[in-house]
Parts: C-alpha cells; structure tokens; sequence
C-alpha cells in the first residue's frame, strides 16, 4: 500500500543505481530481480512492481524485464540464464548492495555470465544507519549490520555445499 505501489528500503538505492547506469548508456536493457512482498491475502512480485512503477513513469529508455518471483540469488541467476541466452547476452552489470556483492558475483558467474559487479548500499561508519554507540550502550545498528554479515557468511557456505558458487575465496 505504499505510494505507486513500491516500498524502497534501505536497499532501495539499487533501483537508483540501475537506473542512473541505463540513463547514462552504461546498460542497454534492465532486468529486475527480487522475491515477493505484501500480505499474506496479497503477494505481488517485487520485480514486476518496479517494472511497471518505472515504465509508467518512463525512467528507462531501453527495454525493462522481469525475472519474476525468485526464491534466491540463484534462482536470479537461473532465470537470468534463461532469458540471456536467446538473446545472446554473454556480459552483465550487476548491481546489488555491496554486502552481498561477493556472493552474488560467484553466483552469477558460476551460472556462465561474465560479470561487472556494481556495489551500492555501503552499510559502513559512514552510513547514517551506523549509528556509534551511546552513553558506552551499542545501537541497534550493529545488530543489524552483524545480522547482514552473517546472513552473507552462511549464505556462502550454503551456496559452496549446494554446488551454486566454485570454492573461491
């Protein structure tokens, strides 16, 4: 129920990023990712809202795609694998918020893409969501950004034992 039915988190700057790297001619074709949000009573398609939210307000000037609901990372990878290959795109920028950018990259790498990472959302000190502890108290905020850590190392570990990523680093 947000205004033009999108709710852009704290993540919320990977649209602006996408968008600014098509406006720019850096990327000729936007394909959006993303799982489900809403109600129980209401699922919508986090990526087919953002393509309509973009397309009505004309914010790309090349074609926007869908991936659809995605269970993961790797689901994204598949289904992107899946609509690159007819059209025979081989490289891609991939624009994700940069805790999740080394999963993601060995993600889509391992599915056959050549890839440009494009890190945004820096959750660092220099965020105001990194907000310094008070009166010697921590903040929320480090439980939130450990939380976003250890997300990210278990998420590796689960992909390596999965087979969806090589061993890397």
């Amino acid at each position: 129920n947000e205004v033009g039915d999108l709710h852009l988190t704290t993540a919320g700057d990977r649209v602006a990023m996408a968008l600014e790297l098509v406006r720019l001619g850096k990327a000729p074709v936007l394909c959006l990712g993303g799982g489900t949000a809403g109600r129980a009573t209401h699922l919508g398609v986090e990526a087919d809202l953002l393509k309509r939210a973009i397309e009505v307000r004309h914010l790309s000037a090349g074609p926007v795609f869908s991936l659809g609901a995605c269970a993961d990372t790797h689901d994204e990878a598949l289904r992107l694998r899946a609509l690159a290959g007819p059209a025979g795109w081989k490289r891609l920028l991939l624009v994700t918020s940069a805790a999740h950018q080394r999963r993601a990259l060995a993600t889509f790498r391992h599915a056959g893409f050549e890839v440009v990472p494009v890190p945004c959302n820096f959750l660092t000190g220099l965020n105001p969501e990194a907000l310094p502890p008070q009166f010697g108290v921590p903040s929320w905020s480090g439980f939130f950004l450990t939380s976003i850590w250890i997300h990210e190392q278990i998420g590796w570990l689960e992909y390596r034992r999965r087979g969806w990523i090589g061993a890397g680093p």
